[in-house]
């Protein structure tokens, strides 16, 4: 199951860092467009390497998930922090459009991630259905 994770996160860097060389206004050059490919290419293992110990966490209690979920969550928002600062100081050009292009994939990237682990950060939610049908 995890490795199905990690294949997930390989197409959306793909399909990402193709739109990067694709689309015309997204990157100011070529150059531009190699750069956004490699800092898609540390979200790619950013969220493989976070994905994998949070995927470790499941069978763990609720708090002990909860912490590693929230921990990583955290550690990975700071990376993506200094890699923005890193692509505008590194930029000839601020390039406004790639810092959304940026920031749109990292939601892309949560949100597959959080697609994965929906069913443990709500454990209460299956409770609750059950409460729901046993009064029908």
């Amino acid at each position: 199951m995890k490795q199905k994770h990690t294949i997930t996160n390989l197409f959306l860097f793909i399909g990402l860092s193709i739109l990067s060389f694709v689309i015309p206004k997204l990157a100011t050059s070529s150059k531009d467009a190699m750069l956004l490919s490699l800092i898609l290419f540390i979200y790619f293992i950013a969220f493989s390497f976070g994905t994998f110990k949070i995927s470790e966490s499941i069978s763990t209690n609720q708090s002990r998930f909860n912490a590693v979920f929230f921990g990583v969550t955290g550690l990975r928002m700071i990376l993506i922090i200094f890699l923005f600062l890193i692509y505008l100081l590194i930029s000839d050009i601020t390039n406004k459009i790639g810092i959304v292009f940026l920031i749109c994939s990292y939601f892309i990237f949560m949100g597959f991630e959080i697609k994965i682990i929906l069913h443990k950060l709500r454990p209460d939610l299956g409770n609750q259905k059950a409460n729901e049908n046993a009064r029908k």
